[in-house]
């Protein structure tokens, strides 16, 4: 989907985790500078998995204390410009993704919230992540006004532990060996 099809966030919320790990088509912000397009997305994407561990916590039953939980693996050529750049400007920051200014002029400070999943706003309650939901859209020409409600979600993820571990490629790991690098063998 198009973001700015879904400026405001009534289809996809501006806070959602796909919309902030993933922005794409925002417009320009209120210097008039390009924000993120699917090109410079791009720039910023990692590979990742999620693999879960321990026990399966049946529905609706009290926590057991059983270590269970996810384990999050990401690949990336850059920690700085991906992982980190993720974390600390897009899924962190409660103003990303912004509205932008010529199309939203009568509204409070376009701020989204953190990221739901795993966001850690240094301005959210302790136990809990603040978001901005739309709650109306009404339109006047090119004017777009919206009233918004702010949810309290509480947190649910619970960061265990962290750390970084480098992979090298085969041409590496052949010139650690001590073996020239043959083209035809890769």
């Amino acid at each position: 989907m198009d973001y700015l099809q879904d400026n405001v966030g009534t289809k996809i919320p501006r806070f959602s985790h796909v919309r902030k790990a993933h922005p794409r088509d925002l417009g320009l912000d209120s210097m008039g500078c390009p924000l993120p397009n699917r090109d410079t997305a791009k720039n910023h994407r990692l590979i990742r998995r999620g693999i879960t561990y321990g026990t399966r916590l049946p529905a609706g039953s009290a926590d057991d204390s059983c270590d269970r939980g996810l384990l999050f693996v990401g690949y990336q050529a850059s920690l700085h410009e991906q992982f980190e750049f993720l974390a600390h400007h897009w899924l962190n920051l409660r103003s990303f993704p912004p509205l932008d200014p010529n199309v939203f002029p009568e509204n409070p400070p376009g701020r989204a919230g953190s990221d739901p999943i795993v966001g850690a706003s240094p301005n959210d309650p302790p136990s809990q992540r603040l978001v901005v939901y739309p709650t109306s859209v009404t339109t006047s020409g090119s004017i777009v006004s919206f009233t918004a409600q702010e949810l309290l979600l509480d947190r649910y993820i619970k960061v265990r532990g962290g750390g970084y571990f480098f992979c090298p490629g085969i041409s590496s790991l052949t010139a650690l060996a001590g073996e020239p690098l043959s083209p035809a063998r890769y």
